[in-house]
């Protein structure tokens, strides 16, 4: 699956990620892109200023939505032009490791005593984790600490820590919940042939995207690397284009967000009206910045 994604921050230490779409006839609408960053700010100050108290520094990370031209294509890469200019993404993925080199967080911890890591590590996410549970849709359980500066900041920012980590775990794992269901569906195995027959016209053997994207960006950083993996990309998208599978693909996607966000109506509305109450709050704190 290619996601291209990033966090700057050191483990356990989780800022807000993009908000769920919201449910059809819920009167609780989606917050918009800048009040996410409005939101991830006010987090990430309040944990910056909770350290300081443990005697630690941390420095506020930027927010995904600041990464430049990044895009998501778990299915199939659909957009020419993009491809074009970064191929698979490995040019980003090469920027965000020089953004996680100079990030002054990874920087400071590196620096400090193994002693003092593991004290600066329980500050921030607590001794051990236990206090907070949220159960996988896709199964398991995911536990955390309800103690430390990760969860005092969002307790103090979302108000009732427990519904919060859970309905935040629960939404966010969503999102590959439904590709994975696309990527199963019967109909998207089927129009991968034609896409395949399209590739194989290009000069490519590959039988799903992910084949052709792995392959390519294995070999990125190889004489030549680069270069084929904009050729092959750039297949990929004409590709999906001629075949079909990229408006399939879409409206699949479509079909199965809506199911989803049926299905799990009340974590989505429940975190929408808890992101929305709280952005008050979070003007409040960036406001004494």
């Amino acid at each position: 699956m290619a996601i291209m994604s990033v966090c700057l921050w050191c483990s356990g230490c989780s800022g807000n990620s993009a908000a769920p779409a919201a449910v059809a006839g819920s009167a609780t609408r989606e917050i918009s892109t800048a009040d996410q960053g409005k939101l991830h700010k006010a987090e990430q100050l309040l944990i910056q200023r909770c350290m300081d108290r443990y005697g630690f520094k941390t420095w506020p990370t930027p927010d995904k939505s600041t990464l430049p031209d990044v895009i998501e294509f778990p299915y199939v890469l659909t957009d020419e032009q993009w491809a074009r200019r970064h191929g698979y993404g490995s040019d980003i993925f090469e920027s965000i490791g020089r953004l996680k080199q100079s990030d002054p967080n990874q920087r400071y911890f590196a620096k400090l005593s193994a002693e003092k890591r593991a004290a600066a590590l329980t500050a921030l996410n607590g001794a051990e984790p236990v206090g907070l549970e949220a159960r996988m849709p896709t199964g398991g359980v995911l536990r955390r600490s309800d103690r430390g500066c990760v969860s005092e900041a969002e307790s103090a920012l979302y108000g009732d820590l427990r519904t919060w980590y859970r309905v935040k775990k629960v939404t966010d794992s969503l999102g590959s919940l439904r590709t994975g269901r696309v990527l199963k569906d019967r109909r998207f195995k089927e129009a991968t042939r034609p896409w395949a027959s399209c590739m194989r016209e290009h000069g490519y053997i590959y039988s799903i995207p992910e084949e052709a994207r792995s392959a390519a960006l294995r070999r990125a950083d190889k004489r030549g690397g680069r270069t084929e993996e904009v050729r092959t990309a750039i297949s990929e998208a004409r590709c999906a284009a001629e075949s079909g599978l990229g408006a399939l693909a879409r409206r699949l996607d479509q079909q199965y967000k809506v199911a989803i966000e049926r299905e799990y109506s009340s974590e989505f509305k429940t975190r929408r009206t808890m992101e929305s109450e709280s952005l008050p709050r979070a003007a409040r704190i960036v406001a004494e910045e």
